[in-house]
């Protein structure tokens, strides 16, 4: 059996392709891949309507075999129609999988037979009889679609894993010496370039001003001592001069671990360094790259290394200087505005109440007011006119009402006015709802002007300054109080997303509401693991798959 990376990325015009689980997912994108390299697809699933419309987009008259892989007898009748259609296989991929999420306490003997039956016994039995006919007709190629979960635990997956498991234990026995190695590299690859392809193309960068000094006439960009740009191609000699970074390994191996121990402290990288580059590191290492403007090369080199090796310094740095106080400037300061008319009342006392109405405070004497305090006096205005003098009908509706008497004598008016006098007027008739009496006022001498009724000062009260509504929930304030509710920011999302994965172990990193690497693969793992169509993207559906799956995951036995 020949797994060469040559028959994996050249076309495949003339060969016949078998992929089981076509109807959907990696198993669809599968399968238009290799078609558009020329290969007859034989398509394998239960849904008959999803494997039709695959098929309608293919070329070169796909094959359609709706059949349900978990019976036993199954998967060896697909492939006996499939070489009867063909004649012959080149190339099988066993994609076809069920995933589960569950406690193992709670398993049942018919859970075990599905997930079981279906991702581990018709997977060996094509791959184990695939071979024999690939052999016999001069070589083929298995490709097994298998899961970070089969060497990971994961308590709420260990049927999933123990699956995964088993299918990579029958890949290693079938596989020859180093076609399992070459294998790896050639599907790692593979995938990248699916991954590749199904991601959303990036918008177009801006455009650039254009500069005023033409190119040739721009100056080279100095770079950093501790930099270590990637060589050109006609630079190959001039690099391998170049001294390597400090701390930079000689063994490939220590190498990668090196890059991603520092993608792991920079929270860039949630698995802990195995010294193997995989589409997850190589992920990280793109994201690193996009972040400082870099070349998106996701290759572990040593210029990445040393970039790393920077930021973790630069962020040490940030984290053991204290933060300086702001400077506050005193010299450009205004004096503050003067008082207005407006001020000086509200600060003026409010007038008390005498008891002795005859006793009139002095008013302040024109002597006290000084030049200098004239010069610093506010101005106000124009005086405002004095008010006319009272009328007979004004002073008798500021009289207080009269008491009544007991003898006949003639009441004497409240308040004497000046001459001239008018004639008295009548007492007005008293009003029941009045509650205090009237003041008397002491005698008035003659010739001098009588001091106007004193009014009885209203009682301010101090209600204190209203306190402000209460602001608008958030989006945040609305996922803590009912973390069931799809929030509205892309952060909180995020954030409820990650929430749920770490219920159900598949992140093991608190909510920190960045989409990540880490993040991604989590999601990638739970939709490979509950049968969805595996975007990597934290969308409402996928919140209430979660939400779903956790409430069966919590649900107790009756």
């Amino acid at each position: 059996m020949s797994t060469s990376s040559e028959q994996l990325t050249h076309p495949l015009t003339g060969k016949t392709v078998l992929v089981t689980g076509g109807g959907r997912g990696l198993g669809a994108a599968i399968s238009r891949r290799v078609a558009a390299a020329g290969a007859r697809v034989a398509l394998v699933g239960r849904n008959k309507d999803r494997l039709q419309e695959v098929a309608d987009g293919l070329p070169h008259d796909p094959l359609i075999v709706p059949a349900d892989l978990g019976e036993p007898d199954a998967p060896l009748a697909v492939l006996d129609q499939v070489i009867s259609v063909f004649g012959t296989l080149d190339v099988l991929v066993n994609n076809a999988g069920l995933g589960h999420v569950g406690s193992s306490d709670q398993l049942t003997p018919r859970e075990v037979g599905q997930v079981l039956g279906l991702n581990a016994r018709a997977a060996l039995l094509l791959a184990g009889h695939a071979a024999g006919h690939m052999a016999r007709s001069g070589g083929g190629s298995i490709v097994t679609i298998s899961s970070a979960l089969s060497n990971r635990g994961n308590p709420m997956n260990s049927l999933y894993s123990a699956s995964k498991g088993a299918l990579d234990a029958a890949a290693r026995a079938l596989a020859a010496p180093g076609d399992l190695e070459r294998a790896q590299q050639a599907g790692q690859r593979e995938f990248k370039q699916i991954v590749e392809a199904l991601r959303p193309p990036k918008p177009p960068p801006p455009p650039l001003e254009p500069s005023a000094l033409p190119p040739a006439a721009l100056p080279a960009p100095a770079l950093p001592p501790a930099a270590f740009p990637v060589p050109a191609p006609g630079q190959a000699a001039a690099a391998a001069s170049e001294p390597d970074p400090p701390g930079w390994p000689k063994a490939a191996n220590d190498q990668i671990s090196a890059i991603q121990q520092a993608l792991f402290d920079l929270k860039l990288l949630s698995d802990k360094p195995d010294g193997a580059i995989g589409p997850v590191t190589r992920t990280a290492i793109r994201s690193f790259q996009r972040s400082t403007g870099a070349r998106e090369t996701g290759e572990p080199t040593k210029d990445v290394f040393a970039a790393l090796q920077q930021a973790i310094a630069r962020r040490a740095a940030a984290a053991s200087t204290p933060p300086s106080a702001p400077a506050i400037d005193l010299s450009a300061s205004e004096p503050p505005p003067p008082p207005t008319s407006e001020d000086i009342s509200r600060a003026a006392p409010m007038p008390q109440e005498k008891t002795d109405s005859a006793t009139v405070e002095p008013p302040i004497a024109p002597a006290s007011i000084t030049q200098a305090s004239i010069a610093q006096a506010i101005d106000l205005g124009a005086p405002e006119p004095p008010p006319a003098p009272p009328t007979s009908a004004d002073i008798a509706r500021a009289a207080p009402a009269s008491e009544e008497k007991t003898d006949s004598a003639k009441v004497e008016p409240a308040n004497a006015v000046p001459a001239p006098i008018d004639p008295p007027r009548p007492p007005m008739p008293k009003v029941e709802e009045a509650t205090a009496a009237p003041r008397p006022t002491a005698a008035t001498p003659e010739g001098s002007k009588p001091a106007p009724p004193e009014s009885t000062p209203a009682t301010a009260i101090d209600l204190g300054q209203p306190e402000p509504p209460p602001a608008p929930p958030t989006s945040a304030d609305i996922v803590r109080a009912d973390p069931d509710v799809w929030p509205a920011s892309t952060a909180d999302q995020v954030t409820a997303v990650q929430r749920l994965l770490r219920d159900l172990n598949f992140l093991r990193d608190p909510p920190d509401g960045l989409y990540g690497p880490g993040t991604r693969a989590a999601i990638l793992d739970y939709e490979r693991t509950a049968g969805l169509a595996q975007t990597g993207e934290p969308s409402k559906a996928l919140f209430e798959s979660l939400k779903e799956t956790r409430e069966k995951a919590m649900r107790k036995p009756n």
